[in-house]
């Protein structure tokens, strides 16, 4: 079968147009309400905002965002506290084009990017190259002084830098950060700590022979996973098994990260220092990452995600909200505890293949609840196949068998059993389901590749506890595999047998679950053939595909594969940039269509 898609067209009218080549009395006969379909746009898309990284003024009107997406960086800002966002206009050189953006802004917008200093109240040009901007923006910069020698502090006035007379001993590479109107600077090797007052003029270098390393986790003999940084007159370093804050009193607090977080990959997730509340993005002896706060006496998990940015005890982040209105999540604000989707978005959450149970749409890990229109963690995982029974649904998903009778509250009844891809209820009460496995097969040296899959088929008295049936276990078949089992023991797929040259398509034919198949060239079956996907309540073998020009192609038979009638229509709905293929598409226990879409999921009235 060749793809399948919904191409570009204009807004159709609410009615719907229907070619067939029989009768009304015979398609009535046959397919019920399938030539007079209606759509309902069950889902809609939802803006969502992924950050690697999010700078904030203090005054929480400026806010940058960079994300990577794919291999590319983005940047966005917003002038409006997160009202709105826009791209950010600055150009990267080549070489600076995975640039993730981590800045301090004032409170009038200026930040630096690279050493470069930009007012995103016009971005468009930079303002000069520059170490630091301070809250109230004035641009700091460590220059050459011809009286004091290197390493002098500059200030930016009036289109020119201009000496402050004062000298540091540090250098820039010591530089930690700029908090309110200072500049930090932190030496982790010879334990010395520094700042800067930029309004007062005054320089402060101090020496902390107290300071002992040895009292948190790790050797921090790798500098990518030792980190520095400075906020409020505190000082905060890291390393892979702890951090440690030092105080503007000199008081210096140990944390050691819990004991499956002393990983040797820390803390290469990062740290962030707000006042005495340090943040370090830490990873698990697993391999995951968790966001600790240390501050006080304690250390903590929190439900935090990097990035983030506190101020004043507000938190920005990027996550995903229980009960929210994203699927993918977004740009959080919390505050005094309550977590809330700032309002700015670049892009809408794609739509995947979805299941809709009671009222509930389950889409990858997520599940929405369509009458509050709103997101949560689907506790079942991500579906893999669903049987719908009379008096309950039984769920077969990443997290094992599960059965519901509302969509809602699910009942675990296996972790360790197969989870097939396929599965029916023959007449005599058995259960069948078939796993299906696949992937492509290289052609050595070809540069070709073939489908290919692997499959075994089970039985069942419950549905829950399966048992194999021998000989059912296969092993590199070509072509996708069947989509579907009919409760009469009809599995049908193809293949190509020639993927080098012209193609010949192979039909196979199984009456026993997909235990044993037999071959049928394309061209010698019978007319009106067709590999259903869908058996309806009242007996009746479905398949739907989506021409090119939009169209909505439906065929109903009375056999698995043949004893079709084709109907023709237009959907309802706006196909412009839809993509979608028979693969995509779901049924429901009504028999409705769930069709994905670019735009939203769309349900039909019953077939």
């Amino acid at each position: 079968m060749s793809p399948n898609r919904i191409v570009k067209s204009t807004w159709l009218a609410i009615a719907l147009m229907a070619a067939v080549s029989c009768s009304k009395d015979e398609l009535d006969a046959l397919t019920g309400g399938a030539q007079n379909l209606t759509f309902t746009q069950l889902m809609a898309p939802t803006p969502y905002a992924m950050a690697n990284t999010i700078s904030v003024s203090e005054n929480e009107k400026y806010i940058v965002i960079s994300y990577q997406e794919n291999t590319t960086v983005k940047h966005y800002y917003s002038t409006d506290g997160g009202q709105s966002v826009q791209a950010l206009p600055i150009q990267f050189s080549f070489n600076d084009r995975n640039t993730l953006i981590d800045s301090n802004i004032s409170n009038d917008g200026l930040l630096t990017i690279k050493g470069i200093v930009y007012d995103l109240d016009s971005p468009n040009g930079s303002i000069t190259s520059a170490l630091a901007v301070t809250q109230t923006g004035k641009i700091i910069d460590i220059q050459n002084d011809p009286l004091l020698g290197k390493n002098a502090f500059y200030v930016y006035e009036n289109g020119a830098f201009v000496s402050t007379g004062v000298h540091a001993k540090l250098d820039k590479s010591n530089y930690a950060g700029v908090s309110g109107e200072k500049l930090g600077f932190f030496v982790p090797g010879t334990k010395t700590i520094a700042e800067f007052d930029v309004t007062a003029k005054v320089y402060t270098e101090k020496q902390l022979p107290s300071l002992d390393y040895t009292k948190i986790g790790g050797n921090g003999l790798n500098l990518s996973r030792v980190k520095t940084a400075y906020s409020q007159g505190y000082f905060a370093y890291a390393k892979e098994g702890g951090c440690l804050i030092i105080s503007p009193s000199e008081q210096i607090t140990y944390y050691n990260y819990p004991s499956e977080f002393q990983s040797y990959l820390n803390t290469e997730g990062g740290l962030k220092l707000f006042g005495d509340k340090a943040y370090v993005n830490i990873y698990s002896n697993t391999g995951a990452l968790a966001v600790f706060k240390a501050s006080g006496n304690a250390i903590s998990k929190t439900e935090y995600v990097f990035p983030l940015k506190d101020i004043g005890g507000t938190v920005y982040t990027h996550g995903f909200i229980e009960n929210g209105d994203r699927a993918e999540g977004g740009i959080i604000k919390y505050k005094n505890g309550a977590g809330e989707y700032l309002p700015l978005s670049y892009g809408n959450s794609s739509i995947d293949k979805s299941y809709l149970v009671g009222e509930y749409v389950y889409m990858r890990n997520k599940v929405y609840d369509v009458n509050k229109k709103t997101y949560a963690t689907s506790p079942i995982g991500e579906v893999i196949s669903l049987l719908y029974e009379t008096d309950k649904t039984i769920a077969y998903t990443s997290q094992g068998t599960y059965i519901s009778t509302d969509g809602k509250t699910w009942t675990l009844k296996a972790t360790d059993q197969p989870k097939p891809n396929l599965t029916t209820k023959a007449k005599d009460g058995k259960y069948y389901g078939m796993t299906i496995r696949n992937f492509t097969y290289n052609l050595g040296g070809t540069g070709f590749g073939i489908p290919q899959f692997d499959q075994a088929v089970y039985t069942s008295a419950n549905g829950i506890d399966w048992q194999l049936i021998p000989g059912s276990d296969k092993k590199g078949q070509n072509g996708d595999g069947p989509r579907f089992l009919s409760p009469d023991g009809t599995a049908v797929y193809s293949s190509n047998a020639n993927p080098l040259g012209n193609m010949i398509i192979y039909y196979y034919i199984s009456k026993d679950y997909g235990v044993t198949y037999e071959s049928l060239i394309e061209g010698t079956q019978e007319e009106g053939f067709t590999m259903t996907q869908h058996v309806s309540r009242n007996g009746r073998y479905m398949t739907v595909n989506f021409e090119f020009d939009g169209s909505l192609i439906i065929k109903v038979c009375d056999k698995p594969y043949n004893g079709c009638k084709e109907i023709k229509m237009v959907p309802t709905f706006d196909s412009e940039g839809l993509y979608a293929t028979d693969h995509d598409i779901t049924y429901t226990v009504n028999d409705e269509l769930l069709i994905p879409a670019s735009h939203g999921i769309y349900r039909s009235s019953p077939l």
